[in-house]
């Protein structure tokens, strides 16, 4: 999704899928000389991959420069526990973007996390942040009703963020949303579901109505129609569903 997005909206760009076996991948980093990266005639300008390929990956990651980190799904490194946080933060990368569509769950320790990855240098005490917002703000948000709440400490906590967030409400870009679209697509059945769709139809018995459509031999007997729509149904979605497994 990443590669159509760019090859659409940004065409000069050359794009590297980083994806595959051990062997694929090493075929790929022949393309990451750095003497040849950083500029117009580069072999590449934007390299994606995901979380799991980074971490096998670290020492060849550590090896380049990197001037842009955009980060789609950044809830994943919401702990500064994780491998995954502690390895990203090593990269020598000169911007930071993380794109989310998670809300914090009133955890501090969470937004110390994400704040300190995007600015170590301004948000590198987590003690001291904590002092500042966790204890308050987290009591106030666990506990019912706002006794007690310092509305003032909220106010600054939001001062800091806004030079760092970009927060995109529904009803702002609900007018750039085009028209939803409708389909509907006929399938017909298939010859094994319209023989067990017509038994059905009739109430032959289920045992007798999938020897007949699946010729197998040992079927129980005792078996019975439970919920005529719920067969239908199933019968609909796709044959195999039919049988009950124990």
């Amino acid at each position: 999704n990443w590669q159509q997005e760019i090859a659409k909206f940004v065409p000069t760009f050359k794009i590297l899928p980083y994806w595959g076996n051990v062997k694929d991948r090493a075929t790929l980093r022949k393309f990451w000389n750095p003497k040849h990266l950083g500029h117009r005639d580069s072999p590449f300008h934007v390299l994606i991959t995901s979380y799991q390929l980074i971490v096998s990956d670290e020492k060849h990651f550590q090896r380049l420069k990197w001037q842009y980190m955009i980060l789609d799904e950044a809830q994943a490194i919401k702990s500064s526990t994780s491998i995954r946080w502690k390895t990203l933060l090593s990269f020598d990368c000169r911007n930071r973007l993380l794109l989310t569509g998670t809300p914090i769950q009133n955890s501090m320790q969470e937004l110390w996390a994400l704040l300190h990855f995007i600015m170590p240098g301004l948000f590198d005490s987590h003690d001291e942040f904590s002092d500042w917002f966790s204890k308050d703000i987290e009591s106030a948000a666990q506990s019912s009703g706002n006794k007690g709440f310092n509305q003032h400490q909220l106010q600054r906590l939001h001062m800091i963020l806004k030079p760092f967030m970009l927060r995109r409400v529904k009803k702002d870009v609900e007018s750039e949303l085009g028209d939803k679209i409708e389909l509907d697509v006929i399938c017909g059945m298939s010859a094994k579901q319209k023989a067990l769709y017509s038994g059905i139809k009739e109430k032959v018995p289920i045992a007798e109505l999938l020897e007949r459509a699946n010729k197998l031999d040992d079927i129980s007997t005792d078996a019975s129609l439970m919920n005529l729509v719920m067969q239908f149904r199933k019968v609909c979605n796709h044959p195999e569903l039919f049988e009950r497994t124990e």
